[in-house]
């Protein structure tokens, strides 16, 4: 798969809008600095050539603005934790402190900056950001995807989040992205979701960005799964059912926050819209990349073959184990749709990890539950095999990078579970479990127990589950058994 990486450079203040450059000590205030443009290109498929003329030109300018808003993104990011979105020397009680007054400090779409008379103040990004938007002519391109394409619902969506880039009001973009029925030939994702790259307190979005083309027959299947998954949630919870869209995209570019290709940091789905209460109100839908897919299942096939017991191992086709990856990644981005109210303000600077193992509990324990989709008898058992095998990967890039990630914590958590049960074994470097109905059964407790402390749960009691819970040499006490 041709994958290529695009890096540049860039001089901060030259981007400085009126708006901000009044500002003093916050992130865009004058600081010069280089940055390198985040952009993963993939080698167009048989799905794009064969496109319309009228859509392939769309898509032609809808990817040049993909790859011109990585530049965005790379005023962005930064080596510290606050990246560029607070003021360089603030403390996080600081910043709490402030936002008691001023609530639009934690909006995910402000730039905190501090004034000269040493308070802090807030700039939309969407003004903080006007003049690099201005010199990336992204409007312009979107503008002429919209007059290039005769998908008419694409159009009104195209409109809405030009508007959103000049008003900021990327909630009503969002809305007309999930009321069309019908899912798109081609579709975007342009502007500031999710807040991995904000490490200070988890709460500023990013520029992101991609586009492709749509896979029908693998979302239509990935649909029937959605369904099926979510009838059952409803039914074991009482809860009324979310709406949940799923689109499997050939992608052809991902940029910004979205263009890493880094291990933990590589996406191969996303759902949006990041907001709990949004989501509610709209529903959700989740993309998965198929290109970038492509090489995570190569990677968790390869760590499967590696990392799993022969003795588990026999007797389980290649073809059950790229369906069983799929469908954990779709139903951890499910759980995205299942995060109560309120866990950012009583977890604060946990919401990611734990966000993040509660999606993968949801969706190991909700795939066990629906046997009704099961392609194979050994199904269930590839689904947390998998994943057990991909903590090893997560590892991996922790012991090269010293960078933990949001992921890793979660594999380490539920597999440290298993092992402290009994159910799951060390045996020659590798794992392996005599029991899968025991394994299942380890693996439903401390699901209801991470459920619990989400919806009651204060940031105090997440560390101290995490202090018990979370082993970051299990994997090399595990490896250290293949000379034993």
């Amino acid at each position: 798969m041709q994958i290529e990486r695009v890096f540049s450079r860039i001089n901060h203040d030259s981007n400085i809008s009126p708006s901000a450059s009044k500002e003093v000590a916050g992130p865009i205030s004058g600081e010069r600095f280089r940055r390198r443009l985040l952009t993963r290109e993939f080698a167009p498929s048989e799905a794009i050539t064969d496109l319309p003329d009228s859509e392939r030109k769309a898509l032609d300018y809808l990817v040049s603005a993909v790859r011109r808003w990585a530049e965005v993104y790379s005023i962005q990011e930064g080596s510290d934790e606050r990246a560029h979105f607070y003021p360089i020397r603030a403390t996080k009680n600081q910043i709490i402190r402030a936002s008691e007054n001023d609530p639009k400090i934690l909006s995910p779409y402000t730039v905190v900056l501090k004034t000269i008379d040493g308070n802090f103040d807030t700039v939309p990004m969407h003004q903080a950001y006007s003049k690099i938007i201005e010199s990336t002519n992204v409007v312009r391109l979107l503008k002429d995807a919209t007059n290039a394409t005769k998908d008419k619902k694409l159009k009104d969506y195209l409109r809405a989040k030009v508007h959103a880039l000049q008003s900021g009001d990327w909630e009503e973009a969002d809305k007309v992205w999930l009321a069309r029925d019908d899912e798109p030939l081609i579709d975007i994702v342009i502007g500031f979701y999710d807040t991995y790259t904000d490490k200070f307190l988890g709460r500023k979005y990013a520029a992101e960005a991609w586009t492709g083309v749509l896979n029908r027959e693998a979302t239509e299947e990935s649909q029937l799964f959605v369904d099926a998954f979510l009838e059952n949630w409803a039914l074991k919870t009482g809860n009324t059912k979310p709406k949940v869209k799923v689109r499997v995209d050939k992608t052809r570019i991902m940029s910004g926050q979205a263009g890493y290709d880094d291990g933990d940091l590589t996406w191969s789905a996303n759902s949006l819209p990041c907001q709990i209460e949004l989501r509610k109100e709209i529903g959700s839908k989740f993309t998965i990349f198929e290109p970038s897919f492509d090489d995570l299942y190569n990677a968790r096939s390869e760590a499967f073959d590696k990392y799993i017991h022969s003795g588990r191992r026999s007797g389980i086709p290649k073809p059950l184990i790229r369906t069983g990856i799929l469908r954990m990644v779709t139903g951890h981005e499910i759980g995205h749709s299942l995060i109560p109210n309120g866990i950012e303000k009583r977890i604060g600077a946990h919401k990611n990890w734990f966000n993040e193992l509660n999606c993968d509990l949801v969706s190991l324990d909700g795939y066990f539950d629906i046997p009704q989709v099961f392609t194979h008898n050994r199904e269930h058992e590839v689904a947390f095999a998998t994943h057990f095998s991909n903590g090893f990967l997560q590892n991996e890039t922790y012991k090269r990078t010293g960078k933990m990630g949001n992921y890793l914590p979660s594999h380490a958590i539920i597999l440290k579970a298993c092992m402290d049960n009994g159910v799951v074994q060390a045996l020659d470097g590798c794992l392996t479990w005599k029991d899968v109905p025991e394994v299942r059964k380890t693996i439903h407790t401390l699901t209801n127990k991470v459920t619990s402390l989400g919806k009651d749960g204060t940031e105090a009691d997440v560390q101290q589950f995490r202090n018990e819970m979370f082993d970051e040499n299990i994997y090399e006490k595990i490896l250290q058994t293949k000379n034993n």
